[in-house]
């Protein structure tokens, strides 16, 4: 195992945590009704379980795309779910945005949704360049689409 390993997936981890980073915070927030004890315990599990959720999610893809393109699985795959990130940081701050200035709300709901379709397809449209092996074939973007098609039913996101 290589010294940058134990990063890496740290860096997955996190990936996959602030993808579901505002289902988290909502939760958590639900347990703070019973006081900060409520919002710590709520807050760790939900962590716990939205990221291995999301790693579950990435890993399955990952997973198919190497047994169907038979190429070794490569922790660097991972990397291409980094919108997916950006998108559960965005939807936090529309969500902070919107806690302020509750009157955004249907706008802020369109372009959480949008916004989330685009990082979907665009986290697996990346996925499926990266296993094309020359320019002329669009097989493996056309499967990463059809994986991101059937996860968005399977493992839905957090709409």
């Amino acid at each position: 195992m290589k010294a940058e390993t134990p990063v890496k997936l740290l860096k997955i981890s996190v990936y996959g945590w602030t993808f579901y980073l505002p289902q988290i915070i909502t939760l958590s927030m639900i347990g703070s009704l019973a006081g900060i004890y409520g919002f710590l315990i709520v807050f760790l599990t939900a962590s716990i379980g939205y990221t291995v959720r999301a790693l579950i999610m990435m890993g399955i893809s990952v997973g198919i795309m190497c047994v169907l393109f038979q190429k070794k699985p490569s922790l660097d795959a991972f990397d291409y779910f980094l919108p997916l990130s950006g998108w559960g940081i965005l939807s936090l701050l529309l969500r902070t945005v919107n806690w302020m200035a509750p009157q955004i709300l249907q706008v802020r709901i369109l372009v959480e949704q949008i916004s989330l379709l685009t990082a979907w397809f665009l986290s697996y449209y990346t996925l499926g360049k990266l296993f094309k092996e020359n320019k002329s074939t669009t097989r493996p973007v056309v499967v990463a689409l059809l994986i991101a098609v059937l996860l968005f039913f399977l493992l839905p996101p957090p709409i």
